[in-house]
C-alpha cells in the first residue's frame, strides 16, 4: 500500500500538471480548468479526510504566495534591460573629458540595432564636438545600451 503522504503528492502532482497555457496574442494566461480541477480538489480532500489529516490552509497559501513573489521578482530580474539615452550620453562625455574640455554633445534618443564583428548591438549614436589647438574636433561614437560601453569611435 502506498504510504499517505505519497499518496498526496501523487495526487497533488497530478491536479498541478493539469495547468494549461493558453496563448493570446501579446499576453500568456494560464487557465486552470476549473471543473475538472475542482473534481480532482475534492478527490484529493475526501483522500485526505478518510486518512485523517487536515490540510492547514495558512501554510498553502504562504507557499503559493511565496512561490508568486519568487516568479515574479525573477522574470523581472531576467528581463534585459537597456540604460537612458541620457546615461549612455554622459558616460561618452566622461570618457571624452579625460582628454581634455568638450564643447557640446549630441545624441540619438532611441537605439537602434547593429551587427559589428559579426555580434549583434543594441547602441546609442551620438557625438562630441571640442576644440584643440583652435581647431574644431568632431566624433561619433556609438554606445551599447545594454551596458553602456562605447563600442567605436569615429573622427568626423
Amino acid at each position: 500500500m502506498i504510504h499517505s503522504t505519497k499518496l498526496l503528492q501523487m495526487k497533488l502532482f497530478f491536479i498541478l500538471c493539469n495547468i494549461n497555457i493558453v496563448h493570446y496574442p501579446k499576453r500568456t494566461w494560464y487557465s486552470l480548468e476549473f471543473f475538472r480541477f475542482q473534481h480532482l480538489y475534492y478527490k484529493v480532500l475526501r483522500v485526505l479526510e478518510a486518512e485523517g489529516m487536515h490540510l492547514k490552509w495558512n501554510k498553502l497559501l504562504i507557499g503559493f504566495s511565496t512561490g508568486i513573489i519568487a516568479g515574479a521578482l525573477i522574470s523581472q530580474a531576467a528581463k534585459k534591460k537597456t540604460i537612458s539615452s541620457d546615461v549612455a550620453l554622459s558616460l561618452a562625455k566622461k570618457a571624452f573629458k579625460e582628454n581634455g574640455p568638450i564643447d557640446g554633445s549630441w545624441i540619438h534618443m532611441n537605439p537602434e540595432n547593429i551587427k559589428k564583428y559579426n555580434l549583434p548591438y543594441k547602441i546609442y549614436r551620438g557625438g562630441i564636438t571640442r576644440t584643440v589647438n583652435n581647431e574644431v574636433e568632431q566624433y561619433e561614437f556609438l554606445v551599447d545600451a545594454m551596458t553602456g560601453t562605447i563600442i567605436e569611435v569615429n573622427p568626423l
